[in-house]
């Protein structure tokens, strides 16, 4: 990010702290001559500092209780702070926290120094990904076992994996007196202070009934369902892309009963502002509405609400915990969430699931980005869209019923007899957030939007480039550490992969798109300049898509994201040094939320406008 927005040289490379020694040293190789230091020394100076990190985490914990042996029950109030090292710690950023308390008489115990008795979260399998989440969930589950120590704990706005942790927080401190304290660049120190005020007042002068903490691991432990249970069930998907179709006849594929929900309405819209704080995505506030909708519907009882997950850290890793909170709050028993990643999904359709469903998924990518090349041209308004639906939902009959092949030919028929126009128009790719990028309802139609004002839309892949990286990544690993069966198994995975792809694009023939994606390797290629090949891998596959579609000719690029996005956040500030690689191009982040702005039809026209002057100067260019 740093180096996006610097004019001269600098050195930028990952290191890797937090999986030995080995990759510590391998991930110092841009810069070994530099340093000047042999493999032994980085290594050796990497121990040492792990050893002195680990003896200065002891020391602050042996502090922790010799403070609580000295004070506690000695009449004075006490509070943990938990939060992340830099709210607990930097006086700025807490408006002075520390010193607040000190006028109040409280004795804070920041979260660094809570003692430790062991992990408790190691048996729950379902943790956030972020270490100072699970620290501060660790330090939560310790006051909830000591009630005399109320918690404070802070947190910033917009911070995403706190809008989702603080409910299990909220869980585990049931019954336990607590407050939460946001900070932003406009809070002021008066309101703190009334803050602290009343919820000292709450806790010194109201009767507190202790109760016995809840046993939260024990029971996340109870409430984990083995898959097996989810085959006997029937599954309901939101719509969380047109992807859907896929997974609902590879569902039905295997013997697994499912209905796709309609798209999100105002109905949902406002059942999902209701079950949520507004800190989350939209995306969960879309799929919280449509699981209070069917929640509160007639049906049949012990459906599962479906729809993929993730292993990044993406937000959508806490969505089923959170969203199972929401029924436990409505008292609603007889209906589950399950968002399993790759592998839970694997266990739950098998082999035979997963080949329906990858040919499910290549093709709708497929027709998707075959959609989008015709509709602009169409002659008859409507005829695309319509006839994009229909291959939709024929694709989910053939995954199902197991004539695929003809399916196939049937959707390349329909968009063969399409009639069009010959016209000139800019083209925009789509990147972004996979939810955001895919979902008309989330990015507000922008597709559409695009093409009313003249424009081409190039999409991107949903769970497709996900897969071929990931695959492509764990054979090279596997076979570079010498772990030649797991090698010999992902190469074949790959093969399997590859000869479905092929089987799909000979069927759709002359109706296959004009883009292609990226090869793995060229994704990493494609990176490089930008970032490290070690990033998030969902930050890697967004940012190497933008660069993707500028190096092909794109006229503009849209990362369109969704309000407190982390990864889309961070593609922004690359975007900056990639529109200047290429030449300038228009490359605006659009950030989408549950409800329209009335500024967001300016921002996109004034986009179409430099994307047409950008396009301009490369025909003129053309010319010369």
């Amino acid at each position: 990010m740093v180096r996006s927005v610097l004019e001269k040289h600098l050195l930028t490379p990952s290191f890797l702290f937090n999986s030995g020694a080995a990759d510590f040293v391998k991930s110092l190789g841009p810069i070994k001559r530099i340093l000047a230091q042999d493999n032994d020394a980085l290594e050796s100076a990497y121990l040492e500092a792990q050893k002195a990190q680990k003896d200065f985490r002891r020391k602050l914990r042996v502090r922790g209780e010799e403070v609580l042996g000295q004070f506690m029950g000695k009449g004075l109030q006490l509070w943990a702070v938990l939060g992340k090292p830099y709210n607990v710690h930097d006086a700025f950023l807490n408006l002075n926290l520390g010193k607040h308390l000190q006028k109040l008489e409280v004795l804070a115990l920041p979260i660094d120094l809570i003692p430790s008795n062991g992990d408790p979260l190691r048996a729950w399998e379902s943790r956030p990904v972020w270490r100072y989440n699970q620290e501060i969930i660790r330090a939560s589950l310790w006051c909830a076992e000591n009630p005399s120590i109320f918690p404070l704990i802070l947190s910033n706005f917009g911070c995403g994996p706190d809008a989702l942790s603080v409910k299990h927080v909220e869980k585990i401190l049931e019954g336990t007196p607590h407050l939460l304290l946001e900070f932003d660049e406009h809070r002021a120190e008066a309101g703190l202070i009334t803050r602290l005020e009343a919820f000292l007042d709450e806790v010194t002068f109201t009767p507190q009934t202790p109760q016995k903490p809840i046993p939260f691991i024990a029971r996340k432990k109870e409430e984990a369902k083995p898959i097996d249970e989810y085959r006997n069930r029937s599954f309901v998907l939101p719509y969380f892309s047109d992807h859907v179709f896929a997974f609902a006849g590879a569902l039905r594929g295997v013997g697994i009963p499912a209905r796709i929900l309609p798209p999100p309405d105002d109905q949902t819209l406002a059942l999902g502002e209701e079950c949520s704080s507004g800190k989350e995505c939209h995306a969960f506030s879309f799929l919280a509405g449509d699981l209070a909708k069917i929640a509160r519907s007639p049906r049949q009882g012990g459906e599962v609400f479906f729809f993929p997950g993730a292993r990044y850290t993406c937000l959508l890793t806490q969505f089923e915990e959170v969203l199972n909170y929401l029924l436990q709050d409505m008292g609603v028993k007889d209906l589950r969430v399950f968002t399993p990643s790759m592998e839970p999904l694997a266990k739950l359709l098998g082999i035979r699931g997963l080949t329906l469903l990858w040919r499910g998924l290549v093709t709708t990518d497929f027709l998707i980005k075959a959609a989008c090349e015709r509709r602009p041209y169409e002659i008859h308004k409507g005829m695309t869209d319509s006839i994009h639906h229909q291959n939709l939902k024929d694709i989910e009959n053939g995954l199902d019923h197991d004539y695929f092949a003809t399916e196939l030919k049937r959707c390349a028929a329909r968009l063969k007899a399409i009639p069009g126009r010959k016209e000139e128009r800019p083209i925009v790719g789509i990147a972004g957030d996979i939810y955001t990028r895919q979902h008309p309802v989330a990015n507000h139609n922008l597709y559409i939007k695009l093409e009313a004002m003249g424009c081409e839309v190039w999409p991107s892949p949903f769970m497709i480039d996900d897969v071929d990286f990931s695959l492509k990544q764990t054979f090279d690993t596997s076979f570079a550490k010498w772990r030649l069966p797991e090698a010999a198994a992902t190469g074949l995975l790959i093969l399997r992969k590859e000869v479905e792809r092929w089987k799909v694009k000979k069927n759709l023939r002359e109706t296959l798109p004009r883009l292609r994606e990226p090869a793995p390797n060229d994704i990493l290629e494609l990176v490089s300049p930008y970032i490290g090949r070690d990033n998030n891998q969902t930050l890697l596959l967004n940012i190497a898509k933008m660069v993707d579609f500028a190096r092909r000719g794109a006229d503009g690029v849209v990362n369109a994201i969704c309000f407190n996005c982390m990864l889309g956040t961070v593609s922004e500030a690359v975007s900056v040094q990639i529109r200047r690689d290429y030449k300038n191009i228009p490359l605006p982040t659009l950030i989408y939320g549950t409800t329209e702005l009335s500024s967001e039809k300016s921002k996109l026209e004034a986009f179409v406008y430099q994307v047409r002057q950008f396009a301009n100067k490369k025909a003129v260019s053309r010319e010369q």
